[in-house]
């Protein structure tokens, strides 16, 4: 009997996550992707991600969030910490896109360095180190400052310019040389 109501209970959740008619959802790629840009770029939508973030991984690990962790609490540092800070982005998605792309392709770290290092790469592979790069150059902006997310440049990876795109494997390429 239990069963019967726990069963009940998940499909109503399920119908009612599943039926969001109210929310407006855009038909193309395009307007998907213009849409995910205008929420990457929402400073008001980036605090209230991470604050929810934030609260779930507070309580995954059991402890309560302390009402003062979201006071106003910036760190002001010196511009040579931000940008050993920053520059450690291109270290951390070298490491991410290694692993990746040996879980994908087997290999060995050092091998796919050596492919990163001689641009020995065929374009998912770019692709995917670029992504990496791309990303973790994102999270690290607004440690700087949130208004960095309304940069020119701060947008989806599909509609970088081929010279933002070739920064992001730049910045691989040179982590995989000092690795």
């Amino acid at each position: 009997m239990k069963i019967k109501y726990i069963l009940f209970a998940f499909l109503n959740m399920l119908t009612a996550c599943g039926n969001n008619e109210s929310l407006p959802q855009p038909d193309t790629a395009e307007s998907q992707l213009q849409a995910l840009n205008s929420l990457l770029r929402d400073s008001n939508f980036a605090v209230a991600l991470a604050r929810h973030q934030d609260s779930a991984y507070n309580a995954s690990v059991g402890n309560p969030e302390a009402p003062e962790a979201w006071r106003d609490s910036t760190i002001l540092k010196k511009v040579s910490d931000q940008k050993i800070a920053v520059n450690l982005a291109g270290f951390l998605a070298t490491e991410c896109a290694v692993g990746a792309l040996m879980e994908l392709h087997g290999g060995t770290p050092v091998a796919w360095l050596q492919r990163i290092v001689n641009n020995n790469l065929d374009s998912n592979q770019k692709l995917l180190t670029n992504r990496f790069a791309n990303a973790t150059w994102k999270a690290s902006q607004p440690f700087r400052d949130m208004a960095r997310i309304t940069r020119d440049n701060f947008m989806v990876a599909n509609f970088l310019s081929e010279s933002e795109v070739q920064k992001d494997f730049d910045q691989v390429q040179a982590a995989a040389k000092t690795m």
